[in-house]
């Protein structure tokens, strides 16, 4: 909770992070790179947000 209030930044990469993983889920039975692959964007997109909510909000 910061400031009293809850904060969820929908950032482009959040966006991004959930389309891959809605489009990884039926690929995950042929391969693993699309799971990889959207894992690694959702870090990314983890460490903007608290970046942002860091800078933003303190």
């Amino acid at each position: 909770m910061v400031c009293k209030r809850f904060c969820f930044p929908h950032t482009a990469a959040n966006k991004l992070t959930g389309l891959l993983l809605f489009l990884a889920i039926p690929l995950v039975f042929r391969t693993i790179v699309p799971i990889t692959i959207a894992a690694a964007i959702a870090t990314f997109a983890a460490l903007q947000e608290g970046h942002l909510i860091r800078t933003h909000f303190f």
